[in-house]
């Protein structure tokens, strides 16, 4: 991964890419880039809080916090009828996306010569 390259791709990027990287994509870049589009957020002037919303999706939660939001979420009224008749079950969602970029293929014939 080449961060000099991102770098200058994020400098390219018009205000509203990286808005929206630092909203919704943030999740899926690799922790080198994190720092570099924060960066280019306060280079740019953009709104400070998109650092603050950066940082609660890269932080990585304790077993107590996991908890503590667990208890909280199960407490929670029903979202649909607003009853607490049951508990609300949370879980965590992963995802995972591959690219495949290029594929080369080359068949080429060889020659074994073996002397008895």
């Amino acid at each position: 991964m080449d961060l000099e390259q991102i770098k200058k791709n994020y400098a390219d990027f018009d205000d509203f890419k990286i808005e929206y990287l630092a909203k919704n994509e943030v999740g899926g870049l690799n922790p080198d880039v994190v720092p570099i589009l924060i960066d280019e957020i306060k280079k740019r002037g953009l709104n400070i809080n998109l650092i603050s919303g950066i940082e609660a999706q890269t932080k990585e939660l304790t077993a107590i916090e996991v908890n503590e939001l667990k208890s909280k979420i199960t407490n929670l009224p029903c979202p649909d009828c607003g009853q607490r008749t049951f508990p609300l079950i949370g879980s965590f969602i992963r995802t995972v996306k591959s690219f495949i970029i290029i594929t080369s293929y080359k068949k080429s014939p060889e020659l074994h010569i073996s002397h008895v």
